[in-house]
């Protein structure tokens, strides 16, 4: 959930193969970016396994795995896992896609789908929902069984829901979405995604180190019991670590400075948009969509006129 509002106005905050694969199918993502996102989320995933491999000296790597219910057979788990990512896309589509939604909510919307999907699946299938969940945590303890149930159900699922939303909104003239901004867009996707499943480890990390991340939280104690032994390390380590996020997130801003331009630039574009597109009376919303901005017209339900940010 955090991850969304992190970096949903960036790349979509996408985070999971599935769902990538099922906006390209709907046509609310290109293709020609797909392969992009897939590999970057998949990276993401391996290399946070990795670390938290490295991190717990190679213990509980089982923990990391999605693995089915020792008394449940294959295809009670491929259905479930459908059934799992299916109630996700659906969420995703409707709070997060349709223009009509509370956009302010779906953050909380689709962590609130992931909650209650984990809450009923958990303990049958491990709740993936995500391949490259599954395929990070199978490559870092080299354990690939049943992985291939991770992978497919997921894709299956999300496209289900992706289309049937998609019948949806079938009157209206949903335009495919393109980006002039792929490399953070990809980079974006590869930190979320490995961010994501960091979290989605079951650890404790404050057993290991105390979780201070804030010298000022660490500096007191250590003052006020006059117990200096590893203040460095609570002193240097979190000072390097957000020091190196926020320029990380700086770099994901860079490509999108053209954007600050946008409200004159639609103002400027709307002047000039053609009088046969819609009425003085006619009540009309704006969409933003990754790069462009679209004016739909709420009487019928329809696109009336689209442009490109610039």
């Amino acid at each position: 959930m955090a991850m969304i509002y992190t970096l949903g106005h960036i790349s979509g905050a996408h985070i999971n193969p599935a769902v990538t694969v099922a906006f390209a199918i709907i046509g609310r993502f290109p293709w020609k970016q797909v392969i992009f996102y897939v590999v970057a989320q998949v990276l993401g995933a391996i290399l946070a396994c990795l670390m938290l491999r490295w991190l717990f000296n190679g213990d509980r790597l089982n923990a990391m795995l999605t693995l089915p219910a020792a008394d449940t057979d294959d295809l009670t788990v491929v259905a479930w896992e459908i059934l799992a990512s299916f109630i996700l896309m659906w969420v995703i589509c409707g709070a997060v896609t349709d223009y009509r939604a509370i956009k302010e909510l779906s953050g909380a919307a689709v962590g609130a789908a992931i909650f209650l999907d984990v809450l009923i699946t958990g303990k049958i299938t491990g709740a993936s929902m995500n391949p490259a969940r599954s395929i990070g945590p199978a490559i870092a303890a080299n354990n690939f069984r049943k992985l291939w149930i991770y992978i497919i159900s997921p894709v299956i699922g999300t496209i289900a829901a992706a289309l049937l939303y998609s019948l949806l909104l079938s009157p209206n003239k949903v335009q495919k979405n393109t980006s002039k901004n792929v490399t953070s867009n990809v980079l974006a996707e590869f930190v979320g995604t490995c961010i994501h499943r960091m979290w989605h480890w079951s650890g404790e990390p404050e057993k290991i180190t105390g979780a201070s991340m804030n010298p000022a939280r660490s500096i007191g104690p250590t003052i006020a019991a006059h117990n200096f032994r590893k203040s460095w390390i609570y002193i240097i380590p979190p000072v390097i670590g957000t020091s190196s996020a926020a320029s990380l997130y700086n770099l994901l801003r860079l490509p999108n400075e053209i954007q600050k331009n946008t409200i004159k630039n639609m103002n400027n574009k709307l002047n000039r948009t053609p009088q046969a597109a819609y009425n003085a009376g006619d009540e009309i919303e704006l969409y933003h969509e990754l790069d462009k901005i679209s004016l739909w017209r709420l009487s019928d339900n329809e696109i009336v006129y689209s442009f490109y940010k610039s």
